[in-house]
């Protein structure tokens, strides 16, 4: 089945991935990412950007630091906002305009507060949006606000940009035989129990009917292949192959 190109993408890119070798940063992941989105942007396809700060910190799993839940969260939405100040000065070096979009009041300059029609506005210009501080609320993944936030945008996909390439029938960095799907629904994904993203988000997501795709964010071109039809990734459907929804 061959799928239309889509219009308008929120991509989900792990905090970690902007980190490697022991900095919490990297240079040239940021720029790596600007590259990944030139041939979206060139195509005139809209683009949003929801970055998580687990480079940084990890909130919710982060017990060493023996502080509240809520404590944790907040910090880990501070540190999205440093992930997407880089990430907005990497996009707009490549000649990609981007601004930084914050679920909560920030007073720093390059940071101004989330706002739909400011961000659908510079999507239309030909700009990148990047949406940090998560929800705004702790107990939410940034999972969950790419959700919302492709919800909010009018994406007609969420792109999740993970080190694998794909959905397996099992972690295929435990079992390199596990299968990996080209294509499932949201219903055999519940069915069979995979682990996709958090609970609240997949619901949401589910829900509202949002086109889904898993795909390893740093294999080169991968979104260009996207693009085209080409990427080795899987899609999450509304529905299983035949099924209607009423």
């Amino acid at each position: 089945m061959d799928d239309p190109a889509p219009a308008r993408i929120l991509l989900k890119l792990s905090g970690g991935f902007l980190g490697t070798d022991g900095h919490v940063l990297d240079r040239t992941r940021l720029d790596f990412i600007a590259q990944q989105l030139r041939p979206l942007i060139d195509a005139g396809i809209g683009v949003g950007i929801v970055t998580g700060g687990g480079n940084f910190l990890r909130g919710a799993t982060n017990t060493r630091l023996g502080m509240p839940r809520t404590t944790l969260d907040r910090m880990g939405m501070v540190a999205t906002l440093m992930n997407g100040v880089a990430l907005a000065e990497a996009l707009t070096a490549a000649g990609i305009p981007a601004e930084n979009f914050s679920a909560f009041p920030v007073a720093l300059e390059g940071i101004q507060a989330f706002s739909i029609s400011d961000a659908v506005a510079l999507i239309e210009r030909g700009g990148v949006p990047i949406f940090t501080g998560g929800t705004g609320l702790p107990y939410f993944s940034t999972d969950t606000a790419a959700v919302v936030r492709a919800l909010q945008i009018e994406a007609d996909l969420l792109v999740k940009g993970s080190r694998v390439d794909g959905i397996y029938e099992r972690d295929p960095e435990r079992h390199p035989d596990a299968q990996r799907f080209d294509r499932i629904s949201y219903h055999e994904v519940l069915d069979r129990g995979l682990a996709v993203m958090d609970q609240a988000a997949f619901a949401t997501a589910h829900q509202n009917r949002l086109p889904l795709v898993v795909l390893d964010i740093g294999t080169p071109g991968i979104l260009g292949a996207l693009l085209s039809g080409t990427a080795r990734c899987t899609r999450v459907v509304p529905e299983r192959e035949g099924e209607s929804h009423e």
